[in-house]
């Protein structure tokens, strides 16, 4: 699992992944203990292969 951990670090990358077109939501505080965010991502079935293969490295920040 990603330990995305910092509140703000979480919105910061989940607005980065909705700017590339997925739709990510952040899950902070108090959904989540503090120092605990995470991201609930949303997966649709027009979705290509190609496009969740690239999904691992946005979402540790290795894309940039």
């Amino acid at each position: 699992p990603v330990h995305i951990g910092e509140d703000s670090q979480a919105l910061q990358r989940a607005m980065a992944m909705q700017k590339q077109g997925y739709l990510v939501l952040p899950v902070r505080p108090p959904a989540v203990p503090e120092g605990t965010a995470r991201f609930r991502l949303s997966l649709s079935a027009d979705m290509q292969w190609q496009d969740l293969q690239k999904l691992p490295a946005i979402i540790t920040g290795c894309d940039r």
